[in-house]
């Protein structure tokens, strides 16, 4: 005969710890027990790592990007500038003339 198993009608003992926990983090102790489980958890926390990675690395590019935009902006406002102090110039050597 079989054994009676618990109906899952009955509410059962709270634990804890929440299953979705116990699959993000599971116990140290069934770590050091269960082989398993480590391995699962260290290809889980590389994962995390390795998306880690990949999302400094592609901001790392898009400010890269955004201090080379800036370089270069900053260029043309003082070429731009220059441009300006050289027209001034001009325009005074001009009016001192014509008024002489």
């Amino acid at each position: 005969m079989l054994p009676r198993q618990p109906s899952t009608c009955t509410p059962a003992a709270p634990s804890s710890a929440s299953p979705l926990q116990d699959t993000a983090h599971p116990s140290p102790d069934r770590l050091l027990t269960d082989r398993s489980s480590y391995i699962a958890y260290l290809e889980s926390q590389l994962e995390r790592v390795s998306a880690a990675c990949l999302t400094v690395q592609s901001f790392d590019e898009r400010l890269e990007a955004a201090v080379s935009g800036i370089r270069v902006l900053e260029e043309k406002v003082l070429n731009l500038a220059r441009l300006v102090s050289c027209a001034q110039q001009v325009r005074r050597q001009d009016q001192q003339q014509g008024f002489d």
